[in-house]
């Protein structure tokens, strides 16, 4: 029996590309979930903004009304009513830099965070890609539940548009539409932070499966190593032994043979082919024997 390395080889070769393609795979999905991640996690943040802005803007009316309600028991005078409004939502805040403004159905300015624009009719305001933004702030605040209006536009004090997403809803007593709005790109810094965080646990990942893939494929050579030397030993016993038995065959001038069940010759020591008349093992091996005895001579 003679096992050769080629066979250990192809195998150790085998697992090697198999294992590596496993790995393969595995940081393909890490990195496809990670990707689905972040995108659940900003659908989920402007989910939450959305719902953030329409409660504000909702408790922002319902302040209103509690002002216009006294104006129409008479307690104060309608313009007085408007006044307190005014008044009040410039002051309204919310979280960090949170504020109001509103507009009118033909879209003159009533207050806003600067004040620069109390007075002045915006319906014909645009961004930086033709959209007519106060128009469509007061359409989607004359919904029945309100809406939201993306537009492109500079933060305080700067000059550069920014993506910015509001909500509005009508004061229908005194045809105001109240909103409030932020800056989109509050949420991609957010969203930018933690894939940076991602990125990093998925090269902490690489790293793992690296370190673990060298490993593995040291023991698999190391196991693969072992295996040949095993056979080569058996080998090389087996060789060594066969060559004794032949010593031993073709001392003798007897002659030695062996058959199958069909009565083949299987092999067959010198004295034995020279009994016979033939001059080599591959001569004589394979033949029957009867046929041999009985027949004439090759000679």
């Amino acid at each position: 029996m003679n096992v050769g390395i080629k066979p250990i080889l192809l195998t150790l070769f085998g697992s090697v590309v198999a294992l590596l393609t496993l790995v393969g795979i595995s940081l393909y999905h890490v990195q496809q979930l990670s990707d689905a991640s972040l995108g659940a996690q900003k659908k989920a943040l402007l989910a939450g903004y959305d719902l953030l802005v329409m409660g504000q803007v909702k408790a922002a009316i319902s302040m209103i009304a509690a002002i216009e309600a006294r104006s129409a028991q008479g307690q104060v005078t309608v313009d007085e009513a408007k006044t307190e409004a005014i008044d009040l939502l410039r002051q309204l805040r919310y979280r960090k830099d949170g504020y109001f403004w509103a507009d009118t159905l033909d879209g003159t300015n009533i207050v806003t965070f600067e004040g620069e624009a109390k007075g002045k009719n915006r319906f014909n305001l645009q961004d930086k890609n033709g959209k007519y933004i106060v128009r469509e702030i007061i359409k989607e605040g004359r919904k029945e539940n309100g809406g939201y209006t993306d537009y492109w536009f500079p933060r305080a004090g700067g000059e550069i548009p920014t993506a910015k997403r509001s909500y509005s809803l009508e004061f229908k007593p005194w045809g105001w539409v109240v909103a409030t709005g932020n800056y989109i790109d509050d949420i991609d810094k957010t969203i930018d932070e933690r894939k940076m965080v991602s990125q990093q646990e998925f090269a902490t990942t690489i790293k793992y499966y690296i370190i673990s893939t060298l490993i593995l494929i040291l023991i698999y050579i190391g196991a693969g190593l072992r295996i040949y030397l095993t056979f080569k030993n058996k080998n090389r016993a087996i060789e060594n032994a066969d060559y004794k038995i032949s010593l031993v065959l073709n001392s003798t001038t007897e002659g030695i043979f062996g058959v199958d069940l069909n009565g083949c010759y299987t092999f067959c020591n010198q004295a034995c082919l020279d009994l016979l008349g033939y001059g080599r093992q591959e001569e004589l091996l394979g033949k029957n024997r009867y046929c041999v005895l009985s027949g004439p001579s090759h000679a």
